[in-house]
């Protein structure tokens, strides 16, 4: 694909995203929640079949799409043309000679995750793949930008479960409890921060670490909710109690993350309250299993493998 085709597609598809809530409602089950993709098109095709398999509602992506895997491009344009034909886009014949053009019987939703990110895409791989097996002449960090803008943050059920890519945000200064879930019910795609604004710089940060943070078992004893973390400045870690706050303060009972490795493939912490799971295999030759979340209207699910097969009974959430 060429650069004048790719901005072709994100031209035609982003009339669908623009104006659409960052807050995703989810109304009927089953849920298919799908973990990090990383460029990996057969993974993703992998995803989609096991979504027909289980003749799901809906399936919901997690985000990072691209960086470190060997069709990054094709298989963020594979993402973006599901999730705009679920928001009404119908054409066809555009990148049909790149991926394959279909119809979906179900909802697709497909959040942002850490790397939609343009300054991410460009230390790990996405900037390389354009450049050297598309022969993009510089990378189109503004046109990008823009199809990144459009994507929800959050995707939330009926019964109370909470979907990011990350995890779950310090309060701020104003707040026990970080309340970004109200901030954000207003907000609409595009989303740009404008960091001008005392109030917007405050909910850049907590978008950041819905993106970002990750859960941490070993922090409970210090009785510290959030610690600082390995990955850089304000991302923290968070713990159960950290979570159980933050689900109860907000009116949910389960969050369902992806952004880390998972040996195999997906696991229940805490009481069923957090479901993490990772979606793609082999990945940097450790991680050779790939998972995946599927939820019904109770609360209750299974955590599949790559062949769609359950590996993990999960308890509804009472």
């Amino acid at each position: 694909m060429d650069r004048e085709s790719l901005e072709n597609f994100i031209n035609l598809v982003i009339p669908y995203l623009k104006n659409k809530p960052v807050l995703r409602d989810i109304k009927k089950s089953p849920v298919l929640y799908v973990g990090d993709i990383h460029g990996n098109y057969q993974d993703l095709q992998n995803a989609f079949a096991i979504a027909n398999k289980k003749k799901v509602s809906t399936i919901v992506f997690l985000g990072d799409y691209v960086d470190r895997g060997s069709e990054q491009l094709r298989t963020l344009i594979k993402v973006m043309d599901a999730f705009a034909r679920s928001e009404g886009y119908s054409k066809y014949g555009i990148v049909n000679d790149f991926i394959d053009e279909q119809k979906y019987p179900y909802l697709v939703i497909a959040l942002k995750g850490n790397h939609e990110d343009i300054e991410i895409n460009q230390k790990y791989g996405l900037k390389e793949e354009l450049v050297n097996i598309h022969g993009f002449r510089t990378f189109p960090k503004l046109l990008l930008q823009l199809l990144y803008a459009h994507l929800p943050l959050v995707a939330r059920t009926r019964w109370k479960t909470l979907a990011v890519h990350g995890g779950i945000p310090l309060p701020d200064r104003h707040e026990k409890v970080s309340e970004i879930m109200k901030h954000l019910d207003t907000k609409r795609t595009p989303l740009f921060i404008d960091y001008t604004e005392e109030s917007e710089i405050e909910l850049g940060k907590g978008i950041y670490q819905l993106l970002w943070n990750d859960p941490v078992n070993g922090i409970d004893k210090n009785l510290l909710k959030f610690t600082p973390s390995f990955r850089g400045y304000g991302i923290y870690n968070f713990n159960k109690a950290a979570l159980i706050d933050f689900l109860q303060n907000n009116g949910y009972k389960r969050l369902v993350r992806a952004h880390e490795t998972v040996k195999e493939g997906g696991k229940v912490l805490w009481d069923n309250v957090l479901i993490h799971i990772f979606s793609t295999s082999p990945y940097f030759g450790r991680i050779q299993n790939k998972g995946y979340f599927l939820e019904y209207d109770d609360g209750s699910g299974e955590i599949l493998n790559g062949k769609g097969d359950k590996m993990i009974t999960v308890d509804e959430i009472i």
